[in-house]
């Protein structure tokens, strides 16, 4: 529960911190934030210490990170493509499936956080 909230709370503060910011920063910001969160399952793998959830997590975070890129330019709307699509990949992190072990805490905060941030993406595009 307390990841929930926490999840929650730190999207808000995502959302709220895009209000002050430029649209094309604030899409800068969360690609970047984007990037990590996906990086972040590299890290997972590795200390899961398997070598084909390495790769795994690897090419996730290539594919992420190309969304990205790419998102904060000409396509917006691969960010909210980016985090939805990131919020199913933590869904597959859930014990006995795909990927690098993780906490179920940990996997439903990031679907709560990521689900939050691709709707405000999508809202703020639409405002645009």
């Amino acid at each position: 529960m307390i990841a929930l909230i926490l999840a929650v709370g730190l999207a808000a503060i995502t959302c709220a911190a895009g209000e002050g910011l430029s649209h094309a920063k604030a899409l800068h910001i969360y690609a970047l934030l984007l990037s990590t969160a996906a990086g972040s399952y590299i890290g997972f793998a590795v200390a899961d210490g398997r070598r084909d959830k390495i790769v795994l997590e690897s090419m996730a975070t290539v594919v992420f990170g190309a969304m990205a890129y790419y998102g904060m330019g000409k396509w917006p709307l691969l960010l909210v493509i980016g985090f939805a699509t990131h919020a199913l990949w933590h869904l597959l992190h859930q014990p006995g499936s795909l990927g690098a072990r993780v906490k179920p805490s940990f996997a439903l905060a990031g679907i709560v956080f990521d689900s939050i941030v691709a709707l405000y993406i999508y809202l703020r595009i639409l405002h645009h």
